[in-house]
């Protein structure tokens, strides 16, 4: 039903239907997460972090979850935190791209590691938001919007939490700012 309330475009009624799921059940990973997407729409990004937090590593949204983490750790101006969320996505999604020892440090070193990463249709989306969100975090505007186009023409994909994400032009030094856009089907 809260999904119902997003495709609706009433965050608020999602937000109550998501709160009340995590408050009868506290584990209730796609619940946590999508509450963190509704804060996100509503642009409370420490709202969407204190709830996309609440995602347990082994749940099936976690992957998902680390992107939304970045996203908001970007517009929130947590340059590192938004970084280390995106190398814990590259751990989880590509194993064998880097191991625990070699996380890069920096954006511009992570996005070198995820430039070369072998392309998929199912895995389109999810690097080219990656990308997306490295090139912000590196003040490279031009970058984020082809990124975002890229990620357009990708095949459609829906994660298994439903979410699909994009870029949409917003602000960091009048630059872009990573959003999402809930594509729940």
């Amino acid at each position: 039903m809260g999904i119902d309330m997003i495709k609706q475009g009433d965050l608020l009624s999602a937000i109550s239907i998501f709160e009340a799921i995590v408050q009868k059940d506290k584990k209730c990973g796609e619940a946590w997460y999508y509450l963190g997407l509704c804060h996100q729409q509503s642009e409370n990004e420490p709202l969407a972090i204190s709830a996309f937090n609440n995602v347990e590593e082994e749940d099936v949204c976690y992957p998902s979850t680390l992107l939304g983490l970045a996203a908001s750790y970007l517009n929130e101006y947590k340059h590192a935190s938004s970084t280390d969320c995106l190398a814990k996505w590259l751990l989880i999604s590509h194993p064998g791209a880097i191991t625990k020892g070699q996380v890069p440090v920096n954006a511009a070193t992570l996005r070198a590691t995820y430039t070369s990463l072998p392309r998929t249709p199912n895995t389109d989306i999810e690097v080219h938001t990656a990308l997306g969100i490295l090139a912000c975090l590196l003040d490279e505007p031009h970058v984020a919007v082809h990124t975002s186009e890229m990620r357009s023409q990708s095949r459609p994909r829906t994660s298994c939490c439903g979410t699909d994400w994009a870029l949409r032009s917003l602000t960091r030094i009048g630059v872009a700012r990573v959003w999402r856009r809930t594509d729940v089907r």
